[in-house]
């Protein structure tokens, strides 16, 4: 168990904290070395995206045919040449193919995870397992700073190291995986997506195009807030990794307390983060609680997506919580350019407070009270308790 959930929130730190949200940490760099603006920057974020998307449409099919081992090894080596793609990236379009890469290296890493565990480890396990490698977003986020700040200008040089680091962490989770064996007779395997209530759609959608501003621009807003200089702001990264890390205490809270007051909560401080970090000059420790904020709602958010989907499907819980990502994951391809337009246009500020707008219309699909259970084994009543199913294939982080 500790070796395969070790290495596994390697491969997570990897792809999702290095290779796609590491993005957002160099994005002054981004513009200064390629001459970008923030429409571009925002078509490059929404690039990374984009990829995540397309890799669960297929991860699905590929996991089927070639096994979890050899999924997670392309994962790995899309999040290789992902930041490689952006050390030697020259131009808009190679970044942005650089950061479609580093995309598909997320959704496929953590399907094939997901897989793993499940087909390795006693049940007993699995969920502390699966917690513990969906953390390693957090992990990642704070590696990305802390090449930042070592790299100093030299950012190149950083996407370089985290080039070696994917590549370490791919050999070591395929290590842990086992090799499929010979062919065994069982039940059909569930689809690859599966529709979804329309308030957990909403609620996916509502918190990509949300959460597309603070994904690509949260360091150039805090630097801006915090009044620091424009080199640096790599702390930034370190507070939303905090805070993801405290995220996670949100599980527990939903067994006692049941889904809908839990997401409530959780929305409304995702929007006050957004707002907050909008409201003009910030003390630098308020804007590093600000972002610690964000980070907390984001990957709580995120969590309690996956058990929804998966408690209003538990017979066919991967396939819910594929599209209800793969939702949230058109709100950022899509959100990302028009932020990014928006702070050409308008400034930063204004695209944080539009943020935690959409943000507080996240609580709207919370409130509604379902009626009738709609198909069987779905699982309507939100009730505070009960037993989760751990869905096959569940997007850590998002």
């Amino acid at each position: 168990m500790l070796r395969l959930t070790v290495t596994g929130a390697f491969l997570i730190a990897a792809t999702y904290g290095l290779a796609r949200f590491g993005l957002g940490l160099f994005v002054p760099e981004l513009e200064r070395g390629l001459g970008l603006t923030s429409t571009e920057v925002g078509w490059v974020i929404g690039a990374a995206f984009a990829g995540f998307a397309v890799a669960l449409l297929v991860a699905g099919a590929l996991l089927e045919r070639f096994g979890p081992r050899a999924v997670a090894g392309a994962a790995g080596l899309c999040a290789t040449l992902g930041t490689v793609g952006i050390a030697a990236a020259a131009t808009p379009a190679e970044a942005a193919l650089a950061a479609a890469s580093g995309g598909l290296s997320t959704g496929w890493a953590t399907t094939a995870l997901a897989a793993a565990v499940q087909a390795q480890l006693l049940p007993r396990h699995r969920a502390t397992s699966q917690t513990t490698i969906n953390a390693g977003t957090s992990l990642g986020l704070i590696l990305a700073a802390v090449g930042a700040m070592l790299a100093g200008q030299a950012w190149r040089q950083a996407w370089f190291a985290f080039a070696i680091i994917a590549m370490t962490a791919t050999a070591s989770a395929v290590a842990s995986i086992d090799r499929p064996g010979g062919h065994v007779d069982g039940p059909p395997r569930e689809p690859l997506l599966h529709r979804v209530s329309p308030r957990l759609g909403a609620t996916a959608l509502l918190l990509g195009v949300s959460s597309a501003t603070f994904w690509g621009f949260a360091r150039e807003q805090f630097i801006s807030v915090a009044s620091l200089s424009t080199g640096s702001g790599h702390s930034a990264w370190v507070a939303l990794g905090i805070g993801g890390f405290a995220g996670a205490a949100t599980g527990a809270a939903t067994e006692r307390l049941g889904l809908p007051p839990v997401l409530a909560v959780v929305w409304a401080g995702f929007a006050i983060g957004h707002a907050w970090l909008a409201s003009g000059s910030l003390p630098l420790l308020s804007a590093l609680v600000a972002l610690a904020v964000i980070g907390a709602g984001y990957m709580s958010l995120t969590g309690l997506t996956i058990l929804w989907a998966v408690r209003d499907h538990p017979q066919q819980p991967g396939a819910a919580v594929a599209t209800a990502f793969l939702i949230l994951a058109l709100g950022q391809t899509v959100a990302s350019p028009i932020a990014g337009a928006l702070i050409d246009q308008a400034g930063l500020a204004p695209a944080f407070r539009a943020a935690a707008l959409v943000a507080v219309l996240g609580v709207l699909p919370v409130l509604h009270r379902p009626g009738k259970r709609r198909e069987p084994g779905h699982n309507d009543t939100w009730t505070p308790r009960g037993t989760v199913t751990h869905p096959r294939a569940d997007p850590a982080g998002g």
